[in-house]
């Protein structure tokens, strides 16, 4: 993966050699997240802030080539983005280039080769890792190609992780194929597979089914889980999202996620933890919004619950 990386340089000049006029487009968020989080099994009960800025860079050279970077800043005192030992209540603040790469686009199909986040599944719960800033948590080296053949939708991707301090200094090595494809006006299914290895450490196969059913301003999605490690193998989120307006967004999401379910125990929800999750967001309009999230969880493999309220306003240009 390395000597792929190295190839972006080349890819990169290859584009600006071959492109006519060129486009710069910036975008990002800014937010502001207050939160109370409350944990049984590491006994605290906290109420902090998160503030994050992220900073999205595009170069189009063509139609076809484009380069892209982003820069990720971030100040918390509870539940950091980024990777840190600190303990819960210190408040630390870090900021980084923590994605970069070249995208080359043609026929509704992207070809993405460099540092970027991942989600694989309809939900996030083989992994997922498109939450966090960083170069320690929302990095990873990859070729992702994604997008649509016909009507059905679809992502290929090999990537490496090197978190050297989250991962416990081992190198994450994964591979995965994901499609969804309609069936009729309203429904969709699809199924996701993965293959990933921890260093020396035994190899998992993850296999994931999801569906996806609209009427009209109600959307419901299902998707379930299994992985090959011997125990506590099994995860799965549905979903119940209404829209009433273009402005307001509500949610509930039932899962669960054993502890060896995702890669790693990078999923869209908490790794060894089940319950519910609450959601509701306001668009106040193009750029402004809120949100609002109750997080009510139970351990799996322990008795104790995680609760978490919290708070976001998030501003996007």
């Amino acid at each position: 993966m390395k000597k792929l990386l190295l190839i972006t340089p080349l890819l990169l000049a290859l584009a600006v050699n071959t492109a006519s006029a060129g486009k710069l487009t910036v975008d990002g968020e800014v937010s502001a997240e207050l939160k109370h989080e409350l944990n049984s099994v590491e006994d605290f009960s906290k109420t902090g802030y998160k503030l994050t800025s992220i900073v999205n860079f595009k170069y189009q050279f063509d139609k076809n080539w484009a380069a892209y970077t982003r820069v990720a800043a971030q100040q918390a005192n509870l539940k950091y983005d980024f990777y840190t030992e600190r303990s819960p209540g210190a408040t630390d603040s870090k900021a980084a280039i923590d994605q970069f790469g070249v995208v080359y686009q043609n026929a509704g199909i992207n070809y993405q080769l460099g540092q970027q986040s991942l989600k694989i599944g309809q939900q996030g719960l083989i992994f997922d890792n498109t939450p966090y800033v960083g170069r320690e948590l929302a990095a990873v080296k990859a070729i992702n190609i994604y997008g649509n053949l016909g009507k059905t939708e679809f992502m290929a991707v090999y990537g490496q992780m090197y978190a050297t301090r989250a991962l416990a200094d081992k190198r994450l090595d994964i591979t995965a194929l994901s499609f969804t494809a309609p069936v009729g006006k309203s429904t969709k299914l699809g199924a996701s597979y993965a293959h990933s290895t921890h260093n020396e450490l035994a190899s998992m196969n993850s296999y994931a089914l999801h569906a996806e059913q609209q009427f009209g301003k109600l959307k419901l999605m299902l998707e379930g889980l299994r992985s090959s490690a011997a125990t506590a193998n099994q995860a799965y989120a549905l979903s119940v999202a209404y829209e009433p307006t273009d402005k307001d967004y509500f949610a509930i999401i039932a899962n669960k996620s054993e502890a060896n379910a995702a890669i790693a125990g990078f999923t869209a929800f908490e790794n060894d933890q089940k319950g519910f999750v609450y959601q509701y967001e306001r668009k106040f309009n193009n750029d402004l919004k809120l949100k609002l999230e109750y997080v009510d969880n139970r351990y799996i493999l322990q008795s104790g619950k995680y609760q978490v309220f919290t708070t976001a306003v998030a501003y996007t240009f």
